[in-house]
């Protein structure tokens, strides 16, 4: 048996007999909620809430005691019922959330009810019941993924409790109040209202959502339920992309399930202090941005809206539906969502070309899986462990990456045969991720769960190398990837269904082969002589690839490719570098050679390289050096490209024109035309948008007076639109004159902003100081100063996942780093966060060791063969 069956046996082993045992940190089903009525009284213009809870219980065997969770809310008042006759209970509060219940007698099998009166304050940080300010109008709404509802009310907050809720909320009269369900009933008081809402379908906890203030609302056309779009007050008239286009996208996704929309109601909430969306029942929470559009979207704009709207509709079946035991299948929760939802929009909409985004995506999770640090996508996770670990570019995009390879290797109608099997199967239910395997095997009659198994238990993306043996026969090996700093060895080995592409001069043929060995070769008796394969046809696969660099330069030039096929064989070269396997140099000469390309498939991935080789060098070479190649390369792509934006671009033309800006930013006559397109745009644009965010940061850099920062910080107050707002914020930082960056980071405390706009500010200020090679400031300790208040307005999971670790750039942020935050001091989260910098910075010092010297010479050669002043 090969060693990698062994580990995943052995693994899925483990999980099992300890899923099995009791996790102290889990809760038991000895006891059962079947049903909770909780009862708010929510206020937004007060800073607490009060409210009261009954829960009903179904106890299977005797006990004294038992547990469910609650934390920093305080109770007024607990009662234990059976058959309406009082038990007398104590309770206590515990470490990671659990509130326990504790009996003086015995309490017998059967039914019970417990009661709660309690009393909280709202959050500001964006988690749980929140309570935010817009336009100096207060509203409330909530969010409760991953663990949050336990902050605010007695419940079962782990997802494997799955049963029914009913709310009922007492607001104030003038303002509006929803929740997951219609209302019910209506009771008017003098200046309040009570309004009971009809009981849910069985949920976990963290789909309760309410909301109340002075919200507006307008109705979704041609929904086959009630839908509604709901704003705070003086924004519905900037919503109407989302609107128009919901229905098509809610349609699409019943008919792949050939069911209907399990709900009775669909709402969409468009709320501030959220940066994404979250998928509750009935009222689906967006970040506003989402909801209102600017004077004119970007064709990146449109498309992303879209698809994050299909994301959390196909939540409604997968999450919602059926839904997961344990979060360690979070992965599969987040990965169908997502893979479906670009499956709708490519369907539904491919003018807006979706396959860039699903490309760009699939690229995504490589920066973290192809470290030493990685971790599978399935994570087993303890129940003192942080829910919040599993939500990163692994769960979205490798998992999605996977499922979409699949549904290629045994064919989309099997794969929708057996996806509408499994939620006729499990719905209203939970299930894991080894009933999804069954079914798709059952249904397919291929081995999916070696497949699966693979791809989901074992850290890491394999690395396919093609050499070529004879005429009709190529050769292909695969490893764990790893980068050059990574000297560990790995014995893994993955089952790949390969969907390849080969050209023989003439015809391009598709073929579908399985990899199941570290080497293995495959002949093609009906192809004459081949003359280069690419092996992720249609970009269905996750995995590496790197051909013979003569093949590379002839399928690089191919027409039979699509432009995303080509990226992905830079995106192979790249990781091949960072690998230690190819050198830079080799790299610049290529795209030296190539500059004059019309391709733009080979211009973007050109850019970025360059990008990434001048960036990790920097500290190494001469700049006078770079600025000669960059004038004689990057600025013939830079014309190609144009130094003006298009709505309608792609996000790569618009990626590769920011790396470009930034690779010839000596370059006078760059320099000056862009900080022209800059004012253009201030003075011209009603709107701000993110197509912006490289000329203004030339503008601030170069340009950035104290009568320009006056008047950003004016269009900002004035600002209508929330990701102009954001945009402006993320660019403040890039001021270098002292007094205003003292301005800023004074303002990122004392400003009526949004939690992220303020870590905005902070993190541009540090890259900002990091242009300047071999520049001695430092944001750090003016964040570590400042850093109480900080915590008290972001939440510590953004903190951690998000915002900390873009202050470090180079060893001695990190030595600092760790001087001000110690490791003992830091969460888990953190720490993880901190050792995948640090695996960073490792890898960049072996590259400068490995080709430092080579690449100055390279350099220096180029400089006296080219030269010409930046």
């Amino acid at each position: 048996m090969k060693r990698q069956q062994i580990f995943i046996i052995l693994f899925l082993f483990s999980s099992l007999l300890y899923s099995q045992t009791d996790d102290p940190y889990r809760l038991n089903h000895k006891v059962e909620p079947v049903y909770q009525l909780i009862h708010l009284n929510l206020d937004p213009d007060k800073e607490d809430y009060s409210g009261h809870t009954s829960i009903e219980l179904e106890i299977s065997e005797n006990l004294t005691s038992f547990r469910l969770h609650g934390k920093e809310f305080e109770i007024t008042e607990i009662e234990l019922q059976q058959k309406k006759k009082s038990v007398s209970i104590e309770y206590e509060f515990q470490d990671y959330g659990f509130l326990k219940i504790i009996s003086k007698d015995e309490l017998g099998a059967g039914k019970y009810k417990l009661l709660f009166s309690f009393n909280g304050q709202y959050d500001k940080k964006g988690q749980g019941i929140i309570k935010y300010t817009k336009d100096s109008l207060n509203y409330i709404y909530t969010h409760m993924e991953p663990i949050h509802a336990r902050q605010f009310f007695p419940c079962f907050d782990e997802p494997n409790f799955k049963f029914t809720y009913q709310l009922e909320i007492t607001a104030p009269n003038d303002y509006l109040v929803f929740t997951n369900t219609p209302e019910e009933k209506e009771t008017v008081q003098d200046d309040s209202k009570t309004i009971l809402f009809k009981k849910t379908k069985p949920m976990p906890g963290y789909l309760l959502a309410f909301a109340v203030g002075p919200y507006e609302t307008m109705p979704i056309p041609g929904l086959s339920i009630p839908g509604r779009i709901i704003l705070s007050k003086g924004y519905l008239d900037k919503s109407f992309y989302i609107k128009e286009h919901t229905a098509k996208i809610l349609k699409s996704i019943e008919n792949y399930f050939d069911s209907s929309y399990p709900y009775e109601k669909l709402d969409f909430i468009g709320v501030g202090m959220l940066a994404g969306a979250m998928e509750n029942p009935g009222l689906v929470v967006f970040g506003d941005n989402w909801l209102t559009d600017s004077e004119s979207l970007s064709l990146s704009d449109k498309r992303f809206r879209l698809r994050v709207t299909a994301h959390e509709l196909a939540h409604m079946w997968f999450g919602n539906l059926v839904s997961l035991i344990w979060w360690d299948d979070n992965w599969l929760k987040e990965g169908f969502a997502e893979w479906l939802a670009n499956e709708i929009v490519l369907q539904d909409f491919p003018e807006l070309d979706p396959m860039e985004h699903i490309a760009r995506n699939m690229n995504r999770p490589l920066k973290d899986d192809t470290k030493a640090t990685t971790e599978p996508i399935h994570r087993h996770l303890n129940g003192n462990d942080n829910p919040g670990e599993v939500f990163g570019a692994l769960s979205y995009y490798k998992s999605q990456t996977v499922l979409r390879m699949v549904e290629n290797w045994i064919g989309r109608e099997t794969f929708q045969k057996a996806m509408k099997r499994y939620f006729e199967e499990y719905k209203w239910k939970n299930t894991d991720a080894e009933d999804l395997f069954k079914i798709l095997e059952e249904v397919s009659g291929k081995k999916i769960t070696q497949v699966m198994q693979d791809f989901v238990f074992q850290p890491g993306v394999p690395i396919i190398e093609v050499t070529q043996k004879d005429a009709h026969t190529i050769v292909l090996s695969q490893q764990r990837y790893k980068s050059v700093e990574n000297d560990n060895r790995y014995p893994t080995i993955w089952h790949i269904p390969v969907s390849l592409k080969i050209y023989d001069g003439t015809t391009l043929y598709e073929k579908h082969i399985y990899l199941e060995q570290q080497i293995q070769e495959f002949s093609f008796p009906d192809i004459d002589n081949i003359e280069w394969v690419h092996l992720k046809s249609n970009m269905l696969g996750y995995y590496l690839q790197i051909l013979p660099m003569d093949m590379f330069k002839q399928a690089i030039h191919s027409e039979e490719l699509s432009i995303y096929e080509k990226k992905d064989l830079f995106t192979g070269l790249e990781y091949s570098y960072l690998a230690g396997n190819t050198s830079p140099s080799d790299i610049l000469e290529l795209a030296y050679t190539i500059r004059n390309t019309n391709d733009g498939a080979i211009i973007e991935s050109l850019a970025n390289r360059i990008g990434n080789i001048s960036s990790d060098f920097r500290d190494d070479i001469d700049m006078n050096d770079l600025d000669i190649y960059a004038n004689n390369t990057a600025l013939p792509l830079l014309e190609k490209v144009g130094f003006e934006f298009s709505l309608n671009e792609s996000d790569e033309k618009s990626s590769a024109r920011d790396d470009l800006f930034r690779i010839l930013r000596n370059n006078e006559y760059v320099r000056k035309r862009v900080i022209e397109l800059a004012n253009q745009y201030l003075r011209d644009e009603i709107f701000i948008s993110w197509k912006h965010y490289p000329y203004l940061v030339f503008l601030f850099y170069y340009d950035g007076t104290s009568v320009l920062y006056e008047k950003i910080i004016n269009r900002i107050e004035n600002a209508k639109d929330h990701t102009e707002r954001i945009v402006l914020y993320f660019c403040m930082g890039f001021f270098k004159d002292d007094i205003l960056v003292q301005k800023n980071l004074d303002f990122s405390i004392t400003g009526d902003i949004e939690p992220i706009c303020r870590m905005g500010i902070v993190i541009a200020t540090q890259r900002m100081y990091r242009l300047e090679k071999n520049s001695k400031k430092n944001i750090l300790p003016w964040f570590y100063e400042h850093y109480s208040f900080f915590r008290d307005h972001i939440s510590q999971d953004y903190l951690d996942s998000w915002y900390l670790t873009q202050l470090i750039y180079n060893y001695d942020d990190l030595k600092l780093f760790n001087q001000l935050f110690p490791e003992e001091e830091r969460s888990k989260i953190l720490n993880k966060s901190i050792a995948v910098e640090a695996e960073d910075l490792k890898r960049d010092e072996e590259l400068r060791k490995l080709y430092s010297e080579y690449l100055i010479e390279y350099l220096k050669d180029f400089n006296k063969k080219h030269h010409s002043k930046p």
